[in-house]
């Protein structure tokens, strides 16, 4: 994977004059192997393995009429996963996993003598299974996880507008997820779900302990949704209305002071129906249901985001139709 950012350009004040010339440039090619298999210890338990090996280069160039800065880094990483599973019962299983996850450090272009921001590593574990009930009528999921975050790659805002990344600390995510399918009388469909997680900010980079106030940005603490489908055949056609609703919980923009705005809390509503008969299926969607009008991100523009309120409204009500054969 080849991935490059590439910025040049005047950088102007609001009333005109130049502040500056921007020219940054970052380069990073990846070369990854990744493998997972599984292998039955008896006839219920099975253990899991898998690994992602990787090399990473990493370039980061900074250029001024006074100055020129560049950074260049080669890292050699292996993220190691396993599980191990019970099968209590057919297609009823209880598991442990834990998995790891790195990202590859930069250059803080915003920090005089362009600071290096290292590489984050992230090790979570979860426990979870599922059973049914009702004759298989009612099948529920559920899971427990932690994350434990180290050396936290999060954006800040400069003194020139520019967002740069620098590391910020150590953290801790602790969470439940719960999910139902339940098949109601006669051929109505009720699937639920609801994700509680405490993502919160504990150590700074010098290990001190933090208040447990500290949330981390985007996630939201609380997410659920619920959907009601029916099944019809008619005609011959096997048709399939589906009414849902999604809640997206508050979330928090960033870290940084001058770039952190809150994201309130909405309920998005979905409408949807499948036709399908022999080898055609036709879908018909209605996205944003009622028109809502929430705020999903709450930054647009950085070079004006201390002096004026920002948001990034939900995509108006939408419908698409769409059509698909087999062959």
């Amino acid at each position: 994977m080849l991935a490059r950012t590439d910025a040049d350009g005047p950088l102007l004040s609001g009333n005109g004059p130049l502040k500056g010339v921007l020219s940054a440039h970052r380069r990073i090619l990846e070369t990854a192997i990744f493998a997972d298999g599984s292998f039955p210890l008896s006839t219920k338990l099975r253990l899991g393995m898998g690994f992602r090996g990787f090399h990473t280069d990493t370039r980061d160039e900074r250029f001024a009429p006074d100055s020129q800065e560049a950074l260049a880094e080669s890292s050699i990483s292996v993220t190691p996963s396993a599980s191990l599973s019970y099968e209590i019962a057919p297609d009823q299983p209880v598991y442990v996993r834990f998995g790891t996850a790195f990202r590859p450090g930069g250059l803080d272009r915003s920090a005089p003598g362009a600071r290096r921001y290292v590489a984050d590593e992230v090790r979570n574990i979860d426990l979870g299974g599922r059973v049914r009930l009702g004759g298989g009528r009612l099948s529920l999921d559920g899971s427990l996880f932690r994350a434990n975050w180290k050396d936290i790659q999060s954006d800040y805002l400069g003194a020139d507008g520019l967002i740069a990344t620098h590391n910020v600390g150590r953290a801790s995510i602790i969470g439940a997820e719960l999910s139902a399918d339940w098949r109601l009388s006669g051929a109505w469909r009720l699937r639920a779900g609801a994700t509680w997680q405490r993502p919160r900010l504990t150590h700074d980079m010098s290990g001190n302990a933090l208040p447990q106030s500290v949330r981390l940005p985007v996630v939201p603490d609380i997410s659920a949704r619920i959907g009601l489908a029916h099944d019809i055949d008619l005609g011959g056609w096997h048709v399939t209305p589906d009414l849902s609703a999604n809640l997206v919980g508050a979330a928090r923009l960033s870290l940084d002071p001058d770039l952190d705005r809150r994201t309130p809390a909405y309920v998005v509503g979905r409408f949807g129906t499948s036709a399908a008969r022999d080898r055609l299926t036709l879908w018909i969607k209605i996205d944003n249901l009622l028109d809502a009008r929430a705020d999903t991100f709450s930054l647009g523009n950085p070079f004006s985001i201390r002096s004026t309120r920002q948001y990034t409204p939900l995509r108006p009500r939408t419908v698409s139709l769409s059509a698909s054969r087999r062959f």
